[in-house]
C-alpha cells in the first residue's frame, strides 16, 4: 500500500510535512518536517512502524501549537503522534497501533486534553446487531460495542479509556480524503462519508473539523 501524507500549512505559512522513507542509523525511520516560511527547517525522527505504514494525516491543533500525525497501517491499526509545534518540533506523546478503524480526533478547548474515537469497523458495523450480540443498555435500548473512546492528557501524557465499548457514542463519520465507502450526506463542508452509519445527530468537532455522532 502506498504512503500519502498531505502536508499541513499553518496560518503564517510554515508547512509541516512528513518524509515516510528517512534513514538513519542504519534504521528505517521516519522525519516530521516543520518547514519555515524563512526557509529553515525543524524535523524529529520517528521510529517506522513496525506493522507497517498505510498512510495517514496531519492535524494542527485551532491555537497551531500541537500537532497529530495520525497513522494507520493498512490492516485495521490505527495509531498517533503528539507534537508541540509552538517554537520547534517536539514529540510529546502517542499511541501504538490499537485495532480499529478511521480513527477522529479533537482537542479540548484550551487543548490540554487529545480525544481519540477509534471505531472496531466501519465497513460491517452491523454485524454484531445481526449476530445478537445487542444487549440492553439500562436506558431501555439495545446496545454493542462499536469502538473506543481514548483521552489523552497532553500534560502527563497519560492515555486512558473513557468508559467501556458500550458506552461509545462518538465516532468518526466522514474523512476528506477518503473514498472507499458510500458516500451519503455529511455536515462538515468538504468531507466525503466514511460510513453509511444513519443518525441525525451529528456534528463537526470544532477543533479538527472532524464528524462526530454524538448520543446521549
Amino acid at each position: 500500500m502506498s504512503e500519502h501524507f498531505a502536508p499541513a500549512e499553518l496560518s503564517n505559512g510554515d508547512r509541516i510535512v512528513l518524509d515516510p522513507s528517512a534513514s538513519g542509523g542504519g534504521m528505517r525511520q521516519m522525519a516530521l518536517h516543520l518547514r519555515r516560511k524563512d526557509g529553515s527547517t525543524r524535523s524529529v525522527l520517528l521510529p517506522y512502524p513496525r506493522a507497517g505504514l498505510g498512510g495517514g494525516r496531519i492535524i494542527v491543533s485551532p491555537s497551531e501549537q500541537m500537532a497529530v500525525l495520525s497513522i494507520y497501517s493498512g490492516q485495521s491499526e490505527e495509531g498517533y503522534e503528539l507534537f508541540n509545534i509552538a517554537d520547534a518540533i517536539t514529540r510529546v506523546g502517542g499511541l501504538g497501533y490499537e485495532f480499529g478503524e478511521f480513527a477522529s480526533y479533537c482537542f479540548s478547548p484550551d487543548e490540554t486534553l487529545l480525544v481519540m474515537a477509534l471505531a472496531f469497523t466501519c465497513s460491517e458495523w452491523w454485524l454484531p446487531w445481526d449476530d445478537g450480540e445487542a444487549e440492553p443498555d439500562g436506558a431501555e435500548r439495545l446496545a454493542f460495542g462499536f469502538g473506543q473512546l481514548r483521552l489523552h492528557e497532553v500534560a502527563t501524557g497519560k492515555i486512558s479509556v473513557a468508559g467501556n465499548q458500550r458506552e461509545l457514542t462518538t465516532i468518526q463519520i466522514c474523512d476528506r480524503s477518503s473514498s472507499r465507502r458510500r458516500r451519503s450526506a455529511c455536515p462538515c463542508p468538504g468531507r466525503r462519508s466514511r460510513s453509511v452509519f444513519p443518525s441525525p445527530m451529528l456534528s463537526c468537532c470544532p477543533s479538527t473539523g472532524d464528524a462526530l455522532l454524538a448520543t446521549a
